[in-house]
C-alpha cells in the first residue's frame, strides 16, 4: 500500500508538472467600451465653444456631430460610454442656437419698435401743426 501511495504521488507530480508550462497572456485584453469616442468629445467641445468662442458655428457643429454620434451609439457602432457627454454637448448646442435666435428677434423687435414709435411720434407732431 505504501508503494502504491508513493507511485501515485509521483504520477500526480508529473501531471502537475506538465501544467506548469502554461504561461498566462502578457497583457489582459483592453475593454473598448470604457472610453468615449472622439466624435462624442468633439460634440461636447463644440457645445462648449458655442457658448464661448464660436456662437453660431459651434452650435451648428455641435448639433451635427451630436446627431451623428447619437445615431452611431444607437446602432452600436460607438461605445455607450460617450452617450452622456454627447447629449450634454448636443443639448447645449441646441439651447445656444435657440437662445441666439430669440435674442436676435428681440433685438430686431426692440429696434424696429423704437424706430416705429419715433416715426409715429414725428407723424403725429406734423399732423397737429
Amino acid at each position: 500500500m505504501r508503494r502504491f501511495l508513493i507511485e501515485f504521488t509521483f504520477v500526480l507530480l508529473r501531471l502537475g508538472h506538465g501544467q506548469m508550462n502554461y504561461t498566462p497572456p502578457s497583457q489582459p485584453p483592453r475593454p473598448t467600451a470604457d472610453k468615449a469616442s472622439s466624435l462624442a468629445v468633439m460634440t461636447l467641445l463644440a457645445g462648449i465653444a458655442s457658448w464661448t468662442v464660436l456662437p453660431f458655428l459651434g452650435g451648428f457643429l455641435g448639433i451635427v456631430f451630436g446627431l451623428i454620434e447619437l445615431g452611431n451609439i444607437k446602432k452600436g457602432q460607438s461605445p455607450e460610454a460617450g452617450k452622456l457627454i454627447t447629449q450634454i454637448g448636443f443639448y447645449a448646442s441646441i439651447a445656444n442656437i435657440v437662445l441666439s435666435i430669440l435674442g436676435t428677434c428681440a433685438i430686431f423687435a426692440l429696434y424696429f419698435g423704437i424706430f416705429g414709435l419715433a416715426l409715429g411720434g414725428a407723424a403725429l407732431e406734423g399732423v397737429s401743426h
